[in-house]
């Protein structure tokens, strides 16, 4: 009984262990949901965005995970999500730019938010807003194709897509250069990634 309660708390502590290497330093509310966690393990919240006004925000993030993060906007929809329909219009023109502190650039997108790919649960009330980068596809001897990323930036930057580098340092400006003054719905910038699956 003894070994068996000793197993189990080593068990525990080694599993919680390995969900705090992350050493996070920077702006927003970083969360990580544990290696158990299949999808979205790690969630770096940086706030409200205000997308019925022009403005520039700036964010600094060090010790992100190396695994594969996706930045979008999460926007609180009016009514409850029907996913196969068209999204909502939504005009806010966005600018997204990632630099390395190497100055390399791991991300620059630009467009109308509704010309983003939009993640939805039916029924749900919240929308994820990214972007996919350019992709070919490429024949198989047997048929078929697979998709290959082009135009693949440092840090692995494809779309709102990339893969920190240990120990490295982001700059993030988001800007909005075009506001939807109509737009009262909460938005929140958000990168999130990572899990078993």
């Amino acid at each position: 009984m003894r070994t068996r309660l000793f197993l189990a708390t080593a068990l525990l502590l080694t599993i919680q262990s390995c969900s705090f290497f992350v050493n996070y330093e920077g702006d927003g509310q970083f969360i990580d949901r544990g290696i158990l966690s299949g999808n979205n393990r790690y969630r770096l919240d940086l706030g409200l965005i205000d997308l019925s006004r022009t403005n520039i925000y700036a964010f600094r993030m060090s010790g992100l995970p190396s695994d594969q993060l996706i930045l979008g906007f999460e926007v609180v929809e009016s009514e409850p999500n029907r996913c196969l329909n068209p999204p909502p219009a939504l005009s806010a023109n966005i600018r997204i730019r990632l630099e390395a502190a190497s100055g390399q650039l791991v991300m620059l997108e630009e467009g109308r938010l509704d010309q983003w790919t939009r993640s939805c649960g039916e029924s749900d009330t919240k929308s994820f807003y990214y972007r996919r980068g350019k992709g070919i596809d490429i024949p198989l001897a047997g048929g078929g194709s697979r998709g290959e990323r082009i135009e693949v930036k440092a840090s692995g930057g494809w779309g709102t897509y990339f893969v920190p580098e240990a120990r490295a340092a982001y700059t993030l400006i988001v800007t909005i250069l075009n506001a939807e003054s109509t737009l009262r719905r909460p938005t929140r910038l958000v990168l999130e990634g990572g899990g078993w699956k």
